[in-house]
Parts: C-alpha cells; structure tokens; sequence
C-alpha cells in the first residue's frame, strides 16, 4: 500500500489556479529567534521549481519557472529553465512557513521547492536556504491515506497536469484513479481520487458534480472512520453551498465539520473554524461570529501562528468597537505589539492595514498615523498605486463593522476547503 496526501485546496479559483500566473504574491517568510527566513539577501536571488534531478551528494537539478528578486518582485520564465542547485552543509531546509529543519534525505526527487542563494559558476545557485514547497502554493497536503499502487500513481499524474494547468487531462486522470481504487474496493484511494475530482470540478466550474464528489468523500470518510476524508467532504460541500448563498446550509455543515477537525492537523482546524467564523459573519450572526474568531485565536496562538493570530485580534477589536468598546481596546491593545514581529513586509502591510482599521472603527485619533505607515510599507515595495489607495481610506467613512471584519466574497467556482489562516475574517492570507 502507497501513502498518499490529502489535498487543502488555497483559495483557487477559475482564475486563479494557473500553474505560472503573471503576478504572485510576496513569498511569505517565518523567523527562528532572531534570523528571518524566506527572506532574500542583498546578492541573493530566489528560484521557484521542481527538482528534477539528484547528481550527487551536494548536488541537484531543478527546473525553475520563476525568479523573485530582494525587493520581492517574481518574474515567470517562458520556458521551464534548467538549473544546477549546490546544496551544503549549512543550507537550510525548512517546509513553507515553518522553523523546523528538514535533513536533506528527506527531500525527495519532483519535490516542489525554492531555492533562495547566490548565483553560483556555471548557471548554478548557491543554496543558502531551501523552502519545501506544496504545488507552487496551490495546495498543501495535511494528512495522508493508504492506498493501492496504481491508484497512488494516477493520483501523481492527476496533480502533476493540475499544477501544469491541464485541466481536462487531471479530471480524466482523477476519475481514472477514483474508478480503479473503486474496482479494487479500496475506498481510501477511493476518497483521496474523488477528492481530487471535486476540486478540479470547482476549477471547471461545475459546482454541481463538486458538491457530489464532496460529498462521496465525506461518506467514505465516515464509513471507514476516518475524520480527514469526513472533514475535508463537509467543508467543500459548504464552500460550495455558502459561494451559492445558501449560507444557512453552509453553516450547519461547517458547525459539523469543526468537532471532527478536532483530531486533525491544527492545519485543518483552523481552517474548518476560521471558513465557519467567516460565513456567520457574513449572514449577519456577530454573535457567533465573534465566538469563533475568540475559539480561532487561541488555536492559531498555540500552533504558533503568529500573524494569524494577530489579525484574528485586530478583527475582534473592529467587529466590538461600537458594542464593547472595552473589550474592542484590550484586543487591539494586545494586537499592537505583535505587529512588530510580523514575518514579512507584505504581512506587516497587511496587519498594519487592519491595526488602522480597527483604530479607526474605534474613534481613535492615531489611526490616520497607521494607514500612512501602511502607504509607506507599500511604497517602499514599489507599489505606488496601493500606497495611495490605502491614503484615501484614511479619509473615507468608517464602515459598519461586521462588513469590516467579514472576508472578501468567494470567487466564483471556489469550491475546495482553504488552507491555514484563509479562513480568519478578515485575515484571507496567501496561507503563510
């Protein structure tokens, strides 16, 4: 029996789920004590890829489809761009987000990575450190099942012409792989395939045969009791009715789903409780909302989740401000300084945006001061354009705050469950 991975879709949609698209966020950054990681040095350049080759001890081969600069500007390759990668003893290798170092055994060949160094002899990179990637950050795996040999390697194929954009073709594959794992009555592969058919029928737009394909997973999950398959089944079943705007449904599937996730990777709690804070909010329930986002904050504090957390707080303090206004202050107060270890600039642009939000929601002068130090943070990364939109909210109304604190509407044919931290009101993060 193979070990395959379950997949926790990240905010694609239609649009969005190009295996190269033309703009990409930021890479986020995580920090160990004092030293910031996914974080380009001067001379440095990050690459992002696929290994695609092992020649030896200290040396890889990978095929790269972008570049990003220091000043965090990605740049896409035409053409896939072959490249020699010289890992030594003191490269650090870490998954996306996290601190903890992964031996370089363990790093199998078709891993999707970047590579962040200096250009090295002969068009090869340097590697000082090397980000362990998940689909070019379209999914993540968080859990795995069992399932047969041919099933596992069809379900290879099946992501491997997703991440490529070959859409058609990964369904094809999919439901090759959910047919097979079916004759040979092995209902784990089963589940994992037909997971993977339902996310690609919400890439395709076909919200009707996702929410079946959901659904089968979630009845197999608890057929064989497994809670990954039952939770994974039920939140894309509700992502899919609250995109809809049957949110009514779509809350008591996620109210469901949030007690099973409780034996899951933190991962999938958060996003499960975050995707349930997010639809209250939305229909209106402030109440219920609130007593997610509070649930919310202390699993995202104590996986150590830090930004997470952080605007967990800051939309706390905006949803209270004109009901508790007490309570509304001591959250932003134990916001403020959180901010200053924000792990990158894109995310302390964004925490600072939602600090001056908050601040602002609450009547309190110095919050014009915080939407001019967030212009800055975007003008010093080059966007010039954001830096005067984030001046002209300084003077713009305050909002109600439910509407300030509810995420942004699902993009239409988003189906699939969200990674770690999209779920956070409004906190719809890139998953760092």
């Amino acid at each position: 029996m193979n070990k395959m991975f379950l997949l926790l879709g990240l905010a694609t949609s239609v649009a969005q789920a190009q295996p190269k698209p033309t703009a990409k966020p930021a890479p986020a950054s995580a920090t160990t004590g004092k030293v910031a990681l996914e974080k380009i040095n001067t001379g440095e350049l990050r690459l992002d890829g696929k290994i695609s080759a092992l020649l030896g001890e200290g040396a890889w081969q990978m095929e790269a489809v972008s570049w990003t600069s220091p000043r965090g500007v990605t740049t896409d390759f035409d053409d896939l761009k072959t490249k020699a990668v010289q890992v030594g003893a003191k490269t650090f290798i870490h998954p996306l987000g996290e601190a903890t170092a992964v031996p370089i055994k363990d790093v199998k060949l078709g891993s999707h990575v970047a590579i962040i160094g200096k250009p090295g002899a002969d068009n090869s990179i340097v590697a000082r450190e090397i980000v362990l990637l998940e689909g070019y950050g379209q999914h993540k795996t968080v859990g795995s099942l069992d399932t047969n040999p041919i099933t596992s390697k069809l379900v290879d194929q099946d992501r491997a012409a997703r991440d490529n954009g070959q859409l058609p073709k990964a369904l094809q594959l999919a439901l090759q792989a959910a047919s097979t794992a079916q004759g040979m009555h092995d209902l784990s592969g089963e589940a994992l395939a037909t997971q993977d058919v339902a996310g690609l029928y919400v890439d395709l737009e076909q919200p009707e045969k996702a929410m079946s394909s959901y659904a089968r997973v979630q009845a197999i999950g608890e057929q064989i009791a497994n809670p990954l398959a039952q939770v994974l089944g039920l939140m894309g079943q509700g992502r899919i009715l609250a995109a809809s705007g049957k949110t009514d449904e779509a809350i008591q599937l996620f109210e469901r789903a949030v007690p099973i996730s409780a034996t899951t990777p933190v991962e999938l709690q958060i996003s499960a409780l975050g995707r349930l804070a997010s639809i209250y909010l939305s229909a209106g329930k402030r109440t219920e909302g609130v007593g997610a986002l509070t649930r919310l904050f202390s699993l995202e504090d104590g996986a150590g989740k830090r930004d997470e957390g952080t605007g967990t707080l800051l939309s706390l303090a905006t949803l209270l401000a004109k009901t508790e206004t007490d309570a509304a202050r001591g959250y932003l107060e134990q916001a403020k300084p959180r901010l200053t270890f924000a792990r990158d600039d894109t995310t302390r642009l964004r925490l600072t945006l939602l600090l001056a939000s908050a601040m602002k929601s609450l009547g309190d002068p110095d919050a014009a001061a915080q939407f001019e130090a967030a212009a800055q943070i975007a003008e010093a990364k080059g966007d010039k354009d954001g830096a005067a939109k984030i001046r002209a909210l300084a003077t713009r109304p305050a909002t109600d705050p439910l509407e300030a604190a509810a995420p942004p509407a699902t993009p239409k044919g988003q189906g699939q469950p969200q990674g770690e931290g999209q779920g956070t009101p409004p906190d719809a993060t890139d998953g760092g």
